[in-house]
């Protein structure tokens, strides 16, 4: 049933190849403002454009070959040069036009391209001339995706000619001074063409180098896996790199700078639409350390030399425990528990120095290892536990225990309650318990749930290495991060007036040199605040206080609250694993599955596979009708294949997801039946749901793309492709009625008066033609007007494949 507020409409059309002689955007290529910033090449050929049931990247003309960009940040001023090498594949000449918006105040220093050995000159557009220019091509290319252009000062080059089969270099360099907030430095250059093409890019490169004249604190990427280099306290060198790609999303990096020895900075989101705000917090210790502020640590390593670790994973435990042996700190303290059917110890006195004797001794014992008989887990960390001493102050050293295996207990206990409980009644206070899970393998039988628990209740990790994996470098990497313990025991005060809750990670771990900590919350309240942090270094207590600013209103910093959201699905699913599930946390993870997008057990129907939607595609052709289950009879799971159900956290049928089956019953089946907590899927889901309990970014999780055919991630918010429109997740039918649901017709004179004030709906409405979206607490129904639909009609024949066809042949025809 269509709602009286909302008039039904024919379908889009299937063709567009009767506007001809106008600009049609060809290719997205650069975004330098949080919403509309990306470069475009308009070539004059008309692309046809086929309707298709679900909406698809397009194809264009002229392809991005090539995407480089440096980046030199000095004293928060930034300089980027972009080179960019385009393609046209075409037996023919094209003439094009290179658009570039430009953010705020910006300065260009250099544009060239390589046009037969010549400079081509530019021109810069103000911003009132600009948006007309954009308004133009919207309305004559009735494409919403180009409402991201408004709004900006362009620089606009002509293109001719492109080159039959040949190549066209942009070389465009410009300089802005970075904006800080409470002393947060965040620079931008989105990458995500989703939107716009399908077509990959060969090559993207992206470095840049920050040189601070105040020692550099969090050096953080939200969005992309960076890679970061710390030169010295004030240098940092940041490194992206990704081949045959398709960007889809924006890159974003934040730096923080501080004199003390820890800083602390907040990042808030809070959109005031009746929802509370989201922070996150960013704790970062400095870099250079003196030994004697280094925190002592006593570490014993639990090493399981049982006989079904004979081979080659033996060898890799021994190369990575001589890591670790090797890059010990002097003031330290170890010993190593070698166990198979029952546990032994290195040196029988207990924890000894970590000295170079000492050292060369334990690398022999190691060397001698050999691998043979059962597992007795229960002996090896009841005799690591009494090696550790119990002290009035439990920090003054940090108590580590490092445990490896790859099997069941076969000996002694073997009930992981009862394991569980024997640590708990041993090991003294403070304790670390860091597990690994070994060389995993096809039916191999090891207690996901008994390692999980275990690094819970020891506020430590647990990591699971795949048997083609290189078990060495695993532990190496988390040895490097937890080898020098500054800060210990951390605890969060944030001061009255401001109530925070459901914070990620629940409980705080160490700080640790060259290491950042990144907290996620929700918030209550508004205004400035002192934020307190405490932590035990060295038998003392310290105390760091940071000034910060909660947000009444802030839209700017939209990945906070996803980012929250997976943190916290993380942690309900690992709560569902370990003691069992109830009807609150499934409908809380359903909640926030549906509102942010996020693969889970219960809302897998945001992985669906295309192929797998002919059920309940819209027609091509015809009425939209309104989606009536937009919220209240919104299916948990859209029709799903075998390949889509066989993994969870990534795109259904990604062979490189190691997720476990997206099927909430057996979720849950392995919280209450033993058997179910071993095995390949049981590993599967203990390492998804880690993902998500630590990501740093939406893709940690383990998602290769968080859109899909059926739904789509624009900023905070994640819209459903449901019988023909995009709908806002937020949406309530029954809710959003009366004045607080706006019909616009798309490209009306009222419709770009309201983008052109509230810019941030642009990139909303650039979904599609059929749009619903809730905005300050207001739901917006967007749609064609009756003539745009008429005229529709009259050009496409409904038959959207055939078109393509048609066009496919004329162009080659022409080419030929």
């Amino acid at each position: 049933m269509i709602p009286h507020s909302v008039r039904s409409r024919p379908a889009l059309p299937s063709s567009r190849h009767g506007f001809a002689g106008v600009l049609t955007a060809a290719l997205v290529l650069l975004l330098l403002t949080p919403a509309f910033g990306q470069g475009l090449i308009i070539d004059r050929e008309q692309p046809h454009w086929g309707e298709e049931p679900i909406p698809q990247a397009r194809n264009f003309g002229i392809s991005l070959q090539s995407h480089e960009v440096e980046v030199a940040v000095r004293d928060q001023v930034a300089t980027t040069r972009v080179t960019q090498v385009f393609h046209n594949p075409h037996r023919r000449m094209l003439e094009a036009t290179y658009i570039f918006p430009l953010p705020g105040e910006v300065s260009i220093e250099q544009f060239s391209m390589t046009m037969n050995g010549e400079m081509v000159e530019g021109e810069v557009l103000k911003a009132n001339e600009a948006r007309q220019i954009y308004l133009a091509i919207v309305r004559r290319q009735i494409d919403p995706g180009l409402l991201e252009y408004m709004g900006n000062s362009l620089f606009r080059a002509r293109i001719f000619p492109v080159e039959p089969e040949g190549e066209t270099t942009v070389v465009f360099t410009y300089t802005q001074l970075l904006e800080a907030d409470d002393g947060v430095v965040r620079y931008q250059y989105p990458l995500d063409t989703t939107n716009y093409t399908d077509l990959k890019t060969e090559n993207v490169v992206l470095t840049a180098h920050i040189d601070s004249p105040q020692p550099l604190r969090s050096v953080y990427s939200p969005t992309h896996n960076v890679e970061v280099f710390r030169d010295s306290e004030t240098e940092a060198l940041v490194g992206y790199e990704a081949t045959n790609t398709h960007p889809d999303r924006n890159f974003l990096l934040y730096y923080t700078v501080d004199n003390r020895d820890v800083s602390l900075n907040l990042v808030t989101y809070n959109a005031d639409d009746g929802e509370d705000g989201t922070f996150m917090a960013m704790i970062s210790p400095k870099q250079d350390y003196a030994p004697e502020e280094i925190l002592p640590k006593d570490i014993v390593f639990v090493f399981d030399t049982s006989g079904s670790m004979a081979g080659e994973k033996m060898q890799q435990c021994r190369d990575a425990l001589r890591y670790c042996l090797e890059n010990l700190n002097p003031q330290d303290r170890f010993n190593i528990v070698p166990f198979s059917t029952r546990a032994r110890t290195f040196d029988s006195s207990g924890l000894i120095e970590a000295n170079d004797a000492n050292i060369a001794r334990a690398l022999e014992f190691v060397d001698s290892l050999q691998a043979r008989g059962g597992t007795a887990i229960d002996d090896a960390l009841t005799q690591s536990f009494d090696m550790l001493e119990t002290r009035e102050d439990p920090y003054e050293r940090l108590n580590m225990v490092v445990f490896m295996t790859d099997g069941l207990p076969t000996i002694g206990p073997r009930d992981p309650d009862e394991i569980l409980a024997n640590a708990e009644a041993n090991a003294p206070e403070g304790t670390r318990v860091f597990t690994f899970g070994v060389g995993l393998r096809d039916g191999m039988d090891l207690n996901t749930r008994l390692l999980d628990r275990l690094a819970d209740w020891g506020r430590g990790t647990s990591t699971y290495v795949a048997f083609e994996e290189d078990f060495e470098q695993a532990v190496a990497s988390f040895y490097r991060k937890v080898s020098n313990p500054v800060l210990a025991n951390l605890q969060l005060e944030f001061g009255e007036g401001i109530d925070t809750y459901d914070m990620f990670p629940e409980a705080l771990p160490d700080l640790f040199k060259g290491e950042q900590l990144i907290v996620f919350g929700r918030y209550r309240g508004s205004g400035s605040r002192t934020i307190t942090l405490t932590g035990h270094v060295n038998g003392e207590v310290r105390t760091f206080e940071f000034e910060a600013s909660f947000a009444e209103q802030s839209r700017r910093d939209d990945f906070v609250p996803r980012l929250w959201a997976i943190r916290k699905v993380g942690f309900l699913l690992n709560e569902i694993r370990m003691h069992g599930a109830d009807e609150e946390l499934r409908n809380e993870i359903v909640r926030l599955g549906v509102r942010y997008g996020i693969v889970t057990p219960y809302t897998s129907y945001l992985a669906v596979d295309e192929s797998e939607l002919e059920g309940w595609r819209p027609p091509t052709r015809g009425p939209r009708p309104w989606p009536e289950d937009a919220r209240r009879q919104r299916p948990q799971r859209a029709p799903m294949g075998p390949a889509s159900e066989d993994r969870m956290g990534g795109r259904a049928g990604d062979p490189e997801m190691l997720a476990p089956a997206a099927d909430a019953e057996a979720y849950e089946r392995e919280a209450q039946n033993r058997d179910a907590q071993t095995g390949d899927a049981a590993v599967d889901r203990a390492r998804a749901v880690d993902r998500l309990r630590r990501a740093m970014r939406d893709f940690d999780a383990g998602e290769a793309n968080p859109n899909s055919a059926a739904s789509r991630i624009v900023g905070s918010k994640t819209f459903l492709y449901l019988r023909g429109w995009w709908v806002d997740t937020a949406f309530d039918e029954e809710e959003y009625t009366g004045e607080r649901r706006v019909e616009l017709e798309l490209f009306s004179d009222e419709y770009f008066e309201l983008l052109a004030e509230r810019e941030e709906l642009a990139r909303y409405a650039a979904l599609g033609h059929y749009v619903v979206v809730v905005h300050n607490n207001v739901a917006y129904v967007i749609q064609p007007g009756e003539e745009e639909d008429e005229e529709a009609d009259e050009e496409g024949d409904g038959n959207a494949e055939g078109d393509r066809g048609a066009t496919r042949q004329k162009e080659e025809e022409e080419e030929e």
